[in-house]
């Protein structure tokens, strides 16, 4: 099943018509405990408990598998849990931001926690192009940009005769280098440092680390948030949609990094 599929449920069906998962190969993911069993078959049964358990083993042993992530995003947004499901799509998504299904999922959820993936004031396609590559990827490619200009530079130094020949590749090397430094700061910047989601129905956001003190925020259930400093049991954080600030306990969170 792909997002088509997730289009015609969600039309057909109510809210909680959640997007498809993609196809795993064949005792990719097993279930322990129960020989013969795999992801596949439990999620396309219904049983989508036991499919948690199996996508979150494979997730665990490979965290860089981005479909590992989207699977048990998938398998959770099934099983009734909006927040941990965004957390796995947000981790996958953070790999493999090219995906149109992924980018798709994780905005029909993210919808459904009363945000999206997707700025109101900036055009979907420039949002993708920014998105094309993963931060890790980009910084690979910076420093990879970084290195050909330097040995095109020490080649144009080094080599009297040739640096006319040379000084073309020294120019897009460093031209190169510098627009995905800069395009890597960007994206870099953007990515909130520890990014969190709520998971609980109701995270109430109190203006001190404490009982005692006032609400004076109520997130729903899968709002993305940034941790901003931990006292104990509890956290400070900022809610990204909204702008506010306040302090709930860290058993209402799920960490995505």
């Amino acid at each position: 099943m792909r997002t088509g599929a997730a289009l015609a449920l969600a039309g057909a069906l109510a809210a909680w018509a959640a997007p498809p998962g993609r196809a795993q190969a064949p005792g990719e993911a097993p279930v322990p405990g129960l020989p013969g069993l795999n992801s596949k078959v439990l999620y396309d049964a219904g049983r989508f408990g036991e499919a948690v358990q199996a996508f979150r083993s494979r997730a665990d042993k490979d965290p860089l598998d981005p479909w590992a992530h989207y699977n048990l995003g998938n398998a959770l947004y099934k099983a009734g849990r909006l927040g941990p499901a965004i957390a796995s799509y947000l981790r996958a998504f953070d790999i493999e931001p090219r995906d149109e299904d992924l980018r798709f999922n994780l905005d029909f959820a993210l919808r459904r926690a009363g945000d999206a993936l997707y700025p109101e004031d900036l055009p979907r396609a420039i949002f993708v192009s920014f998105h094309i590559l993963s931060v890790h990827e980009l910084e690979g490619l910076q420093w990879l940009l970084l290195w050909l200009a330097i040995l095109s530079w020490s080649a144009w130094i080094l080599l009297d005769r040739h640096r006319e020949d040379l000084l073309p590749a020294v120019l897009l090397f460093a031209s190169l280098w510098g627009a995905c430094a800069l395009w890597w700061v960007l994206l870099d910047t953007a990515r909130p440092d520890r990014l969190a989601v709520t998971v609980a129905p109701r995270t109430e956001l109190r203006n001190g680390p404490g009982e005692g003190f006032s609400v004076g925020f109520t997130a729903p259930e899968g709002r993305r948030v940034s941790v901003l400093q931990e006292k104990g049991e509890w956290v400070e954080l900022g809610v990204l949609k909204e702008g506010v600030k306040g302090w709930v306990q860290a058993s209402s969170l799920e960490r995505v990094w």
